[in-house]
């Protein structure tokens, strides 16, 4: 019986353990990191082009959706990379491209940044309402955005 329970108590820490793995490699976050790391060249040439107000195909980003140039003081280029949820309990989550190398809000400017630590940036509005940003590297960021 000792035996049986020792097998099941490891067997079961092995089984959180593999899913806490797959769960965080399998995160938004993490996504969308690897998917700017591996496209960080076609994607740099296409908001630089935007950003100087060339014409650049909408499509081929897949599955990234370009929503283009945002901000008033600091120009990005952002990218939407999907969500979960209904509102008033949905969460978006994208990244954007900051020539400057700026953290933005994820409206693009209205709201004000609070530096969380080195690297990760937040906004807590009123109620549930918030954004959070985190450096990606090269002018590259995270964002995701809850209402």
């Amino acid at each position: 019986m000792k035996k049986r329970k020792g097998f099941l108590l490891v067997t079961l820490m092995a089984l959180i353990a593999v899913f806490t793995v797959v769960r965080t490699a399998t995160s938004p976050y993490q996504k969308i990191r690897r998917y700017v790391a591996q496209h960080r060249e076609p994607l740099t040439a296409a908001c630089e082009a935007l950003l100087q107000q060339q014409p650049v195909e909408r499509t081929g980003f897949e599955p990234a959706k370009l929503v283009g140039v945002c901000g008033e003081d600091v120009k990005i280029v952002r990218f939407s990379f999907g969500g979960s949820g209904i509102a008033p309990a949905s969460i978006s989550y994208g990244f954007y491209y900051s020539p400057d190398d700026l953290p933005v809000p994820c409206d693009g400017g209205r709201w004000r940044l609070e530096r969380e630590s080195a690297e990760e940036w937040v906004w807590q509005g009123a109620g549930d309402n918030g954004c959070r940003a985190r450096r990606l590297g090269n002018g590259w960021y995270y964002v995701e955005a809850w209402v």
